[in-house]
């Protein structure tokens, strides 16, 4: 990167534009939702990393409604699986294998 930072991205399945980004480690096949995943992510990993930005979102697209009773709590769940437990997944994996640099900062950026 132009600022002198190495850019590390864990993904399920990389992109055309992230690819041709330049000089950035991408490690693939990374899904929060899995935590055999994170053993491959810090296996991944040659050095710890200054700071770890952890952005994840899922949302179905069908509405749903109480009133309408269109729940789909089984969907809910993997939001909340995706959203919030898998960003505890990624922090929890680097930082009990020593992946977080001392004073490393940890960024949530979720839906």
């Amino acid at each position: 990167m132009q600022c002198g930072a190495k850019v590390v991205v864990a993904v399920r399945k990389t992109s055309p534009e992230l690819t041709s980004a330049g000089d950035v480690l991408i490690i693939e096949g990374i899904d929060v939702q899995n935590d055999e995943d994170m053993q491959t992510l810090v296996a991944n990993l040659t050095e710890p990393v200054d700071v770890l930005v952890n952005n994840a979102g899922y949302f179905k697209r069908e509405r749903e409604s109480v009133l309408e009773n269109t729940m789909d709590f089984a969907d809910e769940v993997k939001t909340i699986d995706i959203c919030a437990v898998g960003l505890l997944r990624v922090s929890n994996a680097l930082y009990n294998a020593e992946k977080i640099a001392e004073g490393g900062k940890i960024i949530m950026i979720t839906s």
